[in-house]
């Protein structure tokens, strides 16, 4: 199950947050082919690096940047497991193809 967490926490204590609001999501990970996609969330799996070409997981959502992709606030040597992005793309073959990556 997915859920949305609402906290007030600036920061975890003890690797812990309250959470002050819990809702149910759907996955977003099974999305229609050619579909225009706009996702945010944490990098939660690096699966490979080469320049500016990488595939990693955003919430489980297979993503995939290549050379013309636009980095928007870093680069790709910034993409690592629990960092926050937003990527706007087209869900093509399966995966997320990063037209561009926003870092929050």
């Amino acid at each position: 199950m997915y859920v949305q967490v609402v906290t007030n926490d600036p920061q975890p204590v003890n690797g812990m947050i309250t959470a002050s609001k819990v809702k149910s999501a759907i996955a977003r990970i099974d999305i229609p082919e050619n579909t225009l996609v706009d996702l945010d969330g944490l990098v939660t799996k690096l699966k490979s690096r080469s320049g500016n070409i990488l595939s990693f997981d955003l919430e489980g959502k297979n993503v995939q940047t290549d050379d013309s992709t636009e980095w928007i606030g870093g680069t790709a040597t910034d993409i690592q497991p629990n960092v926050r992005v937003q990527v706007q793309g087209k869900e093509t073959g399966g995966a997320l193809h990063a037209s561009k990556l926003f870092f929050r």
